[in-house]
């Protein structure tokens, strides 16, 4: 149990004075004032036990423990029992319980009695964490069956900010780690060092940046860091500006699959003009041109992408979201987002319907006798009529009238 269970007397401070930063903390004043549950969501390193810690401090129970348990470490054999124990040493106080997503389905039943009979208590301030930032969808979500969204439903919920949101206050931060460490208050960074870390998107947040001013105590040359010896060492810090464009969506290989004949054009992007810039296009009969799926394209851009493209292209039929797409990345799907559009130039929404309907010209040109309503079930879509006023939007014709002018290209290209 020891080995489960910290009891902390002293909180790490919020560091910096940024709008978001400034929010969050109105937010848990706010919280604070309350005894119900809350649930704090964020990436790693974005300060979940900080906040837990703060609303302890503001709250009624301030002079009792703070009590934290880590779910990645219980022994689930006998949950209910741990549970109450933690419960007791944190009697007047908060019982943190951190990582709450790595409950297993089959105990969530019992986790999910334990909250509900502790809400009937006020002795005690409970709190979880979880890295899964989300959002309820009353339509497609049964809170009955989905953890986490039923803790979203019966807890107050603050979302924290990333690193990346809170850029301004990076400064603030270097200081007072270099407060915390003699040899670390030996660094100074040059201005265009200190942009490439107010640019930088920090997948790890705080934690991360923490850990570089470490290395760089230990790595640097001299203490003064400038921007070349910062990418030096940090070569990810580089920015979109200053490496190779974002990557054509029709360069990637994908794992299993064969190269594809693509339509109205060499590059999937293309289809995402606005429809001014293809009008042109469409006058002229539909071409089915050939496009070489190249893997040294994405090869090395990122280990999430490479998990993400090829399930992407194999699952791009079936219902499909950022969520589910992120957790087979093994990101967040804020971090997944960032990637979409710094490597691949557009959305991941963008990305998706970008594929569907290059995937329902393809077919429309096949199979020039298959109807529109099932093409449009094919590909992914669930409403034709949303199927039918994207593609139009994406190509300029409607699907039928594309199916048609490309069958009429076809009859009047054979002469005998």
């Amino acid at each position: 149990m020891e080995a489960q269970l910290r009891i902390h007397k002293r909180n790490t401070p919020w560091v910096g004075q940024s709008q978001a930063l400034t929010q969050t903390r109105r937010t848990l004043n706010a919280l604070a004032q309350s005894q119900l549950p809350v649930l704090i969501q964020g990436q790693t390193g974005t300060g979940k036990r900080i906040a837990a810690k703060e609303l302890h401090e503001l709250g009624k129970g301030k002079h009792s423990p703070f009590v934290t348990v880590c779910c990645k470490r219980w022994n689930t054999k006998d949950l209910i029992k741990l549970m109450d124990e933690s419960w007791e040493y944190a009697q007047g106080g908060t019982l943190f319980v951190r990582n709450i997503e790595a409950i297993k389905a089959n105990d969530a039943a019992q986790i999910k009695d334990f909250w509900l009979r502790a809400n009937q208590q006020d002795d005690v301030r409970l709190i979880a964490s979880t890295c899964h930032v989300g959002s309820i969808d009353g339509n497609t979500v049964n809170i009955d069956s989905h953890f986490l969204s039923w803790l979203q439903y019966h807890c107050l919920t603050i979302t924290l900010p990333t690193l990346s949101e809170r850029s301004d206050d990076i400064p603030a931060l270097i200081r007072y780690y270099q407060q915390q460490d003699s040899a670390m208050d030996t660094l100074t960074f040059t201005p265009c060092a200190a942009k490439v870390l107010s640019q930088y998107h920090w997948p790890d947040n705080i934690k991360q940046l923490k850990r570089c001013l470490d290395k760089l105590v230990v790595l640097a040359s001299t203490k003064q860091i400038d921007k070349h010896s910062l990418l030096q060492h940090f070569p990810s810090m580089l920015q979109p500006d200053n490496v190779t464009k974002p990557i054509s969506l029709s360069m990637l290989q994908i794992d299993n699959m064969t190269d594809r004949n693509r339509i109205a054009g060499d590059n999937i992007l293309r289809l995402a003009l606005p429809h001014q810039a293809t009008t042109k296009m469409t006058k002229l009969p539909p071409k089915s041109l050939s496009t070489t799926l190249n893997k040294e394209a994405i090869c090395g851009h990122h280990p999430a992408l490479d998990r993400a493209i090829p399930y992407l292209f194999n699952n791009y039929r079936k219902r499909l979201n950022m969520e589910d797409l992120a957790s087979h990345a093994c990101v967040s799907p804020s971090h997944l987002s960032f990637l979409f559009k710094r490597y691949v130039g557009q959305s991941f929404k963008q990305t998706l319907l970008n594929l569907r309907i290059n995937e329902a010209m393809k077919l429309l040109v096949d199979n020039p006798e298959r109807q529109v309503t099932h093409v449009c079930d094919d590909v992914g879509f669930s409403d034709l009529s949303f199927f039918v006023r994207k593609f139009k939007a994406t190509v300029g014709l409607s699907p039928g009238v594309y199916r048609d002018q490309h069958r009429a290209s076809n009859n009047n290209g054979y002469k005998f």
